[in-house]
């Protein structure tokens, strides 16, 4: 369902422009492929691109529409690259087809082509929120950076809220999400917690999220409000070892140290591995350890 959203969000965009189609039978077969795609069928909206571009290979937006379902829906990030590159060809400065490009390389490890398609689209529109997110999560290093973005993101969208411009919940959702999560690498647990369940609203099934609410309001000893999303998480991905593992750790906060032990071995089972660095850091101990130290065979 998440991904859906993402498409979605690039099928307002279309929407937008096909005002400007001379075509008419184009317009009616993308808003056919529109309908089928919000319903879920996936494999029938990929259909009438396909048949648009049969017979008009030269329509941008179906390059575009079919790029966003192979980025989102299949994971399939090389088709994805193909079909936005058919965009590319068409409209050469279209800053958000080139973010995609970029974060699509991204997800194929090809870091220097990632890094130079989303620096060109920063580059044409630094005030697009959804481009921004691209920056600040595959370019920008340092944290601090990072958490300044984000808000940027936040002003930006909430200014288009002002506007009569609905956001785009996926979008939405990875602004707050982001911003709450470095928030928390910075150690300000209280402003992460605010950021994360600020963005609640936009959120309807995300482990990672979840679990990032979880890790905070742990830290602000809100601990069986923490349970309650690490058991969200868990309930998407039951092996998030970091949602296991903060499970157990809440549960050694409050002194039940039976349950502690059932989590920190699903952790361990499940592949977590401590880093030693985190002890400092986050004040936290190896699950290994623990369990030597607190629980029985």
């Amino acid at each position: 369902m998440k991904r859906i959203y993402f498409i979605l969000f690039f099928l307002s965009f279309i929407s937008t422009l096909f005002s400007q189609t001379k075509d008419e039978n184009d317009f009616y077969q993308l808003d056919k492929a529109r309908e089928h795609i919000k319903s879920g069928a996936i494999e029938k909206g990929l259909k009438f691109i396909d048949s648009i571009l049969q017979i008009n290979p030269s329509n941008p937006y179906a390059w575009e529409l079919k790029g966003s379902l192979y980025a989102n829906e299949f994971n399939d990030y090389y088709k994805a690259i193909i079909n936005y590159k058919k965009f590319e060809a068409i409209f050469p400065d279209e800053a958000l087809n080139l973010a995609n490009i970029g974060k699509n390389y991204f997800k194929l490890d090809s870091i220097e082509q990632g890094k130079k398609y989303i620096l060109r689209a920063f580059e044409i529109d630094p005030y697009n929120e959804y481009i921004i997110v691209q920056y600040a999560y595959n370019i920008s290093k340092s944290v601090s950076e990072k958490v300044k973005l984000y808000q940027n993101a936040l002003i930006v969208s909430k200014l288009k809220l002002e506007q009569g411009k609905q956001p785009t919940k996926s979008v939405m959702r990875d602004i707050y999400n982001n911003l709450g999560y470095n928030l928390y690498v910075n150690q300000q647990f209280m402003e992460s917690t605010v950021s994360l369940l600020e963005g609640l609203k936009y959120v309807e099934e995300s482990d990672e999220y979840f679990n990032n609410l979880g890790n905070s309001l742990q830290r602000l000893n809100y601990l069986q409000n923490a349970l309650d999303y690490y058991d969200k998480a868990l309930q998407i991905e039951p092996k998030k070892v970091f949602s296991l593992n903060g499970k157990a750790n809440t549960f050694q906060k409050l002194q039940q140290i039976d349950s502690a032990c059932i989590y920190w071995k699903k952790a361990i089972d499940n592949g977590y591995v401590f880093k030693e660095e985190w002890r400092e850091i986050w004040n936290i101990e190896d699950p290994k350890l623990l369990l030597s130290k607190y629980c029985s065979d």
